[in-house]
């Protein structure tokens, strides 16, 4: 009964964190969002939202190419758009903002490609857990050293870790490649690395989830 018990309060504390970071978080919005771009190129995600931050709040949102973008995973939250991006191609998205301006974005995704030959926590290398997906998941916790490497024509530009405790409170560090994160061993969390294509423009972010329920 005791390991039954254990069990559902792991899938729902599962459960809890990839809603969490599917929504766009206010708190922490600015850290991990994708600043308003008239022209925008992302890698298709297959797991994860890219979020979008604007100057103002955002009302509504439409797009010319719905095939494109599922206006089922366009979810609102103030200044913070978060956009599930499940096919390649292009299209429009108009922004209406509280003030009633629009904001227009031409955003073009690409097929999702692993921008990685290095992604090592310590010793341990998990680049190829990011040749199909963009969010896997580990077990390391502790003060643990982050080094990262750019496949070819890529580059890392941001770099954060982020974890939650359940009470609602949010804590993200940015930091510098090659150094080393305090990784919580009691709270979910996950560890973010932004890369850019340098000849398509391409934003991919790669998501490494972390905490004791991985």
């Amino acid at each position: 009964m005791k390991h039954l018990v254990k069990k559902l309060s792991t899938l729902f504390i599962v459960a809890v964190l990839a809603v969490t970071m599917l929504l766009p978080t206010t708190a922490n919005a600015q850290e991990r969002t994708i600043k308003y771009k008239q022209n925008l190129v992302l890698s298709k995600e297959n797991t994860f939202a890219s979020n979008l931050l604007f100057p103002e709040k955002i009302k509504s949102c439409t797009s010319t190419n719905k095939n494109i973008l599922n206006p089922d995973m366009v979810v609102l939250d103030e200044k913070s758009v978060a956009i599930y991006t499940n096919k390649a191609g292009k299209t429009e998205l108009s922004f209406v903002g509280k003030s009633g301006k629009i904001y227009t974005i031409n955003l073009t995704v690409v097929k999702y490609s692993n921008p990685v030959s290095k992604f090592k926590i310590n010793s341990k290398n998990y680049a190829s857990k990011f040749k199909k997906s963009s969010m896997p998941a580990l077990t390391s916790s502790g003060k643990q050293k982050i080094s990262i490497k750019a496949k070819k024509g890529w580059k890392v530009v941001d770099l954060h870790y982020t974890f939650y405790n359940y009470s609602g409170k949010i804590k993200t560090k940015k930091f510098k490649n090659n150094r080393s994160v305090n990784i919580s061993k009691k709270y979910s969390g996950f560890i973010d690395a932004t890369l850019k294509n340098k000849k398509t423009n391409a934003i991919t972010i790669l998501t490494l989830c972390t905490g004791p329920q991985f």
